[in-house]
């Protein structure tokens, strides 16, 4: 038998063997969603029946759409022993039992707590929100929902607290991550972890919502998330209307800040289904395995032809000449797209000001545009700070205060998404189907007609500050 006869007898059979395999595999997918189709089909019947007679999806924070200070405003207010809510300090009480804080007061002591939001300290920095409970004891919360930080900022709010006898600085973060290194360095945790061994806790992150996180921050990361918090405010009160605004509060938070875009009865249908058999438990995970890299397999392309239709209409009307377009969806990476001009005058790293279409980290969801600056303020001379300063204020004044001022001092504007785009996840496939068009479809138009809407009000304000006189 020659080389070639040899080679055919050993892969011929094994091909055959492969090809059944995936068949087989193709078969029990099939069957796996025909059953659970149904399932899914009555769980919604009965969803849709519960909205009409009880409208449980329905939150008035949809309608307010509130940014950071906002978001703020409403933790600190609950926070405030002497509030309109009635409570006392019942909801302080709460969250400092989850903390295990060290406070050695009387319940009185805690009833006359002080509650600020962005209260200034003597360098001038600004926390979000300070609970002051006598003169020994401070709470701190710097509130991170979207924007990053500046630089050495949770570094210097931490020195800031020294004064109190005890203290306790909570990063409040919307994805669970920490702060960056310019705002905390590595230095800085190492002390933190320290103090942290010798029975002190100074520091501390909070999600907005549980998230599964492995990162250096982990000693420092509580287990609970602000949603727990805001769960058990609403089981232990006693007032009904007050109930109801803690529940708003709790399902806002847990959709906006990475909440599944599933209904409670379609898991229900989905968890029994997938656990009556073991077989649909390995059909299902190999589907969830499966998904993060189809997902990215649909969003980069997508991405990228966005950016290519931005680009193209913003030099149709002869803004942007010469300029380079950026775009990423990376593992860990929140998914962008970036567009500059090369007529913007370059800083450290040859960076220039952008304008962004971005993600959270979690995926393609939670949308937003931004104007950038391209460095921190904070590390700019007088004379770029002074210019910055000036291209935020005509941004406000052509575009409005968008979300409000983020604390992300690169962030000169910016504005969420809203509304069916914002979340990407359950779009995957129409997303797919749209790359299949040489024009693409509806969400490719909407997130171009909102990209070039803002970079034709933006790029004539940086161009009017930012031109590079040497190009």
């Amino acid at each position: 038998m020659n080389d070639r006869n040899r080679l055919e007898s050993f892969f011929g059979p094994l091909n055959r063997r492969l090809s059944e395999a995936a068949e087989t595999h193709r078969r029990r997918l099939e069957q796996f969603f025909l059953e659970l189709k149904p399932r899914l089909d009555a769980a919604r019947w009965l969803e849709a029946e519960m909205d009409r007679r009880f409208a449980p999806k329905f939150n008035v924070l949809d309608l307010v759409q509130p940014d950071e200070l906002r978001l703020s405003g409403i933790i600190a207010g609950l926070l405030e022993p002497k509030g309109r809510h009635g409570q006392g300090a019942l909801f302080l009480r709460c969250l400092l039992d989850k903390l295990q804080f060290d406070f050695d007061g009387d319940h009185e002591e805690l009833r006359r707590s002080r509650v600020t939001i962005e209260s200034t300290n003597e360098d001038q920095s600004r926390l979000d929100i300070k609970v002051e409970i006598g003169h020994r004891h401070c709470l701190a919360i710097e509130n991170k929902p979207w924007a990053e930080d500046q630089t050495n900022q949770v570094r210097d709010y931490l020195k800031a607290l020294e004064k109190y006898k005890s203290h306790l600085l909570i990063y409040l973060s919307g994805n669970g991550k920490g702060p960056s290194e310019d705002s905390l360095g590595k230095a800085d945790r190492e002390r933190l972890a320290e103090q942290l061994a010798g029975g002190q806790r100074r520091f501390a992150v909070v999600p907005y919502r549980a998230a599964d996180l492995d990162d250096e921050f982990n000693e420092f990361r509580l287990g609970f998330s602000l949603v727990d918090w805001l769960a058990e405010c609403r089981m232990k009160c006693d007032a009904d209307k007050l109930s109801w605004f803690l529940r708003d509060v709790e399902d806002y938070c847990k959709h906006r800040f990475g909440g599944k875009p599933m209904t409670t009865a379609e898991h229900t249908a989905i968890k029994d289904f997938v656990l009556s058999d073991d077989s649909n438990w390995e059909t299902a995970l190999a589907v969830f395995n499966a998904l993060p890299e189809i997902k990215r397999e649909v969003c980069e392309p997508f991405l990228e032809k966005l950016q290519e239709k931005v680009l193209g209409r913003l030099r149709s009307d002869n803004l942007l000449v010469g300029a380079r377009g950026d775009y990423a969806y990376k593992k860990g990476a929140a998914p962008y797209v970036c567009i500059y001009s090369g007529r913007w005058r370059p800083y450290s790293g040859g960076k220039r000001a952008s304008i962004c279409l971005c993600a959270d980290y979690a995926g393609p969801n939670q949308w937003y545009i931004s104007v950038r600056a391209p460095i921190y303020t904070s590390d700019m001379g007088d004379a770029d700070k002074d210019r910055w300063k000036k291209i935020r204020k005509r941004l406000y004044d052509k575009l409005g205060r968008g979300d409000g001022q983020a604390s992300n001092v690169s962030d000169m504007w910016y504005k969420g998404i809203q509304g069916e785009y914002r979340n990407w996840d359950p779009l995957i496939p129409a997303i797919y189907q749209e790359l299949q068009q040489e024009e693409g479809g509806e969400i490719m138009r909407y997130f171009v007609e909102k990209f070039v809407e803002i970079a034709k009000v933006a790029v004539p304000i940086i161009d009017s500050l930012e031109v590079d006189p040497s190009s």
